[in-house]
């Protein structure tokens, strides 16, 4: 019988796996051990039986002390500890070459005058030595480090980043309005809202004074799945909210059919792009993942979104020019509409409304990214939340759960790329539930969500990440922080300079900090309206507040109480489908004298 043993507890810990954690009532949940064990294989180790368990933890430990450098090194500003290096003690005194290969190309070779011992350890009648490697001064940016000793070489990837995200103190004080996109609609949008009409909500809000407009995740969808929350990407946008510069003579319906939507936009866009071959061109070259994410979601409409289940050729990743039973006519829309779609965000963020903009967590289970990626992603497990007082049962959010130790062998690529281009044209990016830098609540394929367990992952490494790719972008970085979360991810989002969220229908007695968006409400939570208290005076107290963003639910101002989602509900609720009650046109007039009394509190 398997049990959770010293030794099983010791693996699962070198593994980054948690045995046990304490619930919403601060109870020890502890781990079943077949879980542990079945999450740990998933991790790379060793182990079937309980008899492995043993032998699985000094292959382990052998492997820690056999790996030189760590495959990726945060280092922050002020920084001095250095590098870590681990080596077998008989070659201390052999000859030592380091080499830095900076990201603007230069190379520096020096030899460190000393360096710093940790510990020693000896594994398996092998002595090694734990070590601190000093490092010069180096410019914020991904730079690699090379080092020899006597026959053995190892390379680490080095984050040099600000301690602090991007914050610009000069944009102080101000307001925005939120209203998920696919809700927004006009006589110009046919029949979901689109880029033209963010434009249009960007002047409202600008012309009553606020500066920003927030929606919810602009990501890439598939058009059985509404949810912006499970993106058939987190690299590209969504091609539904192209602005085709048609007018429609269809309104709304009473809830979004969104393969009809998708079927008519398609159809609308037929030849909007014609006679821009060198400008497609130009757009393959600056986003060179582009043509192949247009071939994989031409395939998908042949074969099927689950691309395990397509010719071998394809599902591993080789999607040729003429491969016969991909429809070159939809390569061409699918890359067309990126470029499209690229051009009128861009438009957008040029102008003088900030861009508030929302990176979920994690992508579809049979997405572009886990098909490219497929050796990143734990596809026999999904991520999700453990019980708790809203639900009991925990939640399953059906996405599969990045390997940490995968991202870090691969320098963190793909995150680098998703975090940038979630903040290309973000001026705040919202990190859709924070939590997940530093550990995710993994569920294996089949098991109750009760049976999960957390996994740790590279907080710093994915802070410093962030934190570069903050800078480049000038994008602050706000962490949705909502609920039980620990207290080390409180500090770090301090630390390193994030946003948190207030959200005062949560947390109404509450002191609202400085450094936070505050809002009434979210996009998960009831709607203001049905709260029974005043709304004017509750904005008031949120305008009045020390908070730095405040962001109002355009919903709200006219008392709305649909709400655009219900967490945990599939058919029972018609989540993310529900159009505004309004048409843009008559926004205005409806909402004109609160949104001036809102300026004339924050101007």
């Amino acid at each position: 019988m398997l049990m959770v043993t010293p030794a099983l507890r010791k693996l699962a810990a070198s593994y980054g796996v948690q045995t046990n954690y304490c619930d919403v009532d601060a109870r020890r949940i502890d781990a079943e051990p077949e879980v542990l064990v079945t999450v740990l294989r998933t991790l790379g180790a060793s182990i079937g039986r309980a008899e492995d368990v043993e032998e699985a933890l000094r292959l382990k430990r052998r492997a820690s002390c056999q790996r030189m450098l760590e495959p990726v090194t945060a280092i922050w500003d002020g920084d001095i500890a250095g590098v870590r290096m681990v080596f077998p003690a008989e070659l201390s005194s052999k000859n030592f070459k380091a080499t830095l290969y900076l990201e603007d190309g230069q190379e520096r070779d020096w030899s460190p005058s000393a360096r710093t011992l940790v510990r020693a350890h000896t594994v398996d009648g092998t002595r090694y030595l734990w070590t601190r490697l000093p490092l010069p001064s180096l410019p914020h940016g991904y730079h690699r480090l090379h080092v020899s000793m006597g026959t053995i070489e190892a390379e680490t990837f080095i984050l040099r980043a600000p301690t602090r995200a991007y914050r610009d103190p000069a944009r102080g004080k101000r307001w925005g309005l939120f209203a998920p996109l696919y809700a927004l609609h006009s006589k110009d949008s046919a029949g979901i809202g689109n880029f033209g009409d963010l434009r249009r909500l960007a002047d409202l809000t600008l012309a009553h004074g606020g500066r920003f407009v927030a929606t919810l995740p602009l990501l890439a969808s598939y058009p059985d799945e509404p949810s912006p929350y499970s993106p058939a990407s987190r690299l590209f946008w969504n091609e539904l909210y192209v602005d085709t510069g048609r007018a429609s003579s269809k309104t709304p319906s009473k809830l979004l059919d969104y393969p009809e939507l998708y079927a008519a936009k398609r159809h609308m866009m037929r030849d909007v792009a014609t006679g821009r071959e060198s400008d497609v061109a130009a757009f393959q070259t600056r986003f060179p993942l582009a043509l192949d994410y247009a071939r994989f979601r031409a395939a998908a409409e042949s074969y099927g979104t689950n691309w395990t289940r397509w010719p071998d050729k394809l599902r591993d990743g080789l999607i040729e020019e003429d491969e016969p039973d991909v429809a070159a006519d939809a390569v061409h829309y699918h890359l067309n509409s990126q470029m499209l779609a690229e051009e009128q965000i861009a438009k957008i963020a040029a102008g003088n409304a900030e861009l508030y903009f929302d990176l979920p967590l994690g992508v579809h289970r049979f997405g572009y990214d886990t098909w490219r990626e497929q050796t990143l992603f734990a596809h026999d497990v999904d991520v999700g939340a453990p019980p708790d007082a809203a639900f009991p049962v925990g939640q399953n959010w059906s996405f599969p759960a990045v390997l940490p130790e995968k991202s870090r062998r691969q320098n963190h690529r793909h995150l680098r790329l998703v975090y940038r281009h979630a903040m290309r044209h973000a001026d705040l990016l919202r990190i859709d539930h924070v939590m997940g830098l530093h550990r995710q609540f993994w569920i294996p394929r089949g098991a109750s969500v009760a049976d999960g367990v957390y996994v740790r992952y590279p907080a710093d490494e994915l802070y410093a990440t962030l934190n570069i790719e903050s800078h480049r972008a000038r994008c602050e970085l706000v962490g949705e922080n909502l609920g039980l979360v620990p207290k080390v991810v409180t500090e770090s989002l301090a630390r390193h300079g994030f946003r948190g969220i207030y959200v005062a229908q949560l947390t109404p007695d509450a002191p609202i900090p400085k450094g936070v968006v505050a809002s009434l409400n979210t996009h998960d939570t009831e709607l203001f309206a049905t709260t029974g208290n005043d709304l004017e005076n509750a904005v008031r107290k949120l305008m009045k507040s020390e908070a730095e963003l405040v962001s109002v639910t355009l919903e709200d101002l006219w008392h709305e109480t649909k709400r655009q989602n219900v967490p945990g509900t599939t058919d029972e609720h018609p989540n993310w489908r529900r159009p505004l009650r309004y048409a843009l046109e008559d926004i205005e007039a409806k909402v004109s004298a609160k949104l001036a009394a809102i300026g004339r509190i924050r101007p």
